[in-house]
C-alpha cells in the first residue's frame, strides 16, 4: 500500500508549566510542543506531536 500526502500543517505551541521545574541547565516553566497534522490524497488526516526539550 502506498500513502500519497496531500498537504502537512505544523503548529507551534507555548505551554506554561503548573509547577516550574530547575535543573543544572536552569529554570523551566513552559514547555513548547510541536504539533503536526497530515492529510492524505484521500481527505484522511492524522495527528502527531514532538515535545523534545530544547536544552
Amino acid at each position: 500500500m502506498k500513502l500519497q500526502l496531500e498537504k502537512i500543517e505544523l503548529k507551534e505551541i507555548e505551554l506554561p508549566l503548573k509547577y516550574p521545574f530547575e535543573t543544572s541547565f536552569g529554570r523551566t516553566t513552559g514547555r513548547r510542543i510541536l504539533i503536526v497534522k497530515v492529510f492524505d490524497k484521500n481527505g484522511a488526516s492524522g495527528y502527531g506531536e514532538c515535545v523534545a526539550m530544547e536544552n
